[in-house]
């Protein structure tokens, strides 16, 4: 199964485009893991069986289309917001700027940059 990947809206990076689902035991009869399926139901990542922790590390990998997206609209937001109405005058609100870069980190990192 050949899984296509398309350009993604949020920069150079492409990946298979979500939503992305958890399931169990796909295919049928393979032994038993955790996989993360498109809306297509084709695989986009594998997790054996292990700890405890891989059904919580399966779904966080289900969300990371939805995450990144929502990364996005937040950047976006407090950057069309960082001069707020304060007494009749705008002002450059500072405090916005550690968020935008916490979120410019983390969409660079999920687009394949540093």
């Amino acid at each position: 199964m050949t899984t296509q990947h398309t350009p993604g809206p949020y920069g150079k990076a492409s990946f298979t485009p979500g939503p992305w689902t958890v399931t169990k035991d796909y295919p049928p009869n393979a032994p038993a893991r955790m996989v993360i399926v498109n809306k297509r139901g084709e695989i986009v990542a594998s997790l054996m069986p292990g700890p405890n922790a891989a059904q919580a590390n399966a779904r966080l990998i289900a969300s990371c289309p939805a995450l990144l997206e929502a990364a996005v609209a937040v950047r976006e937001w407090l950057l069309a917001n960082r001069d707020v109405p304060d007494d009749g005058k705008f002002h450059d609100y500072p405090k916005f700027e550690q968020p935008i870069a916490v979120l410019n980190a983390a969409i660079a990192q999920a687009n394949g940059g540093a």
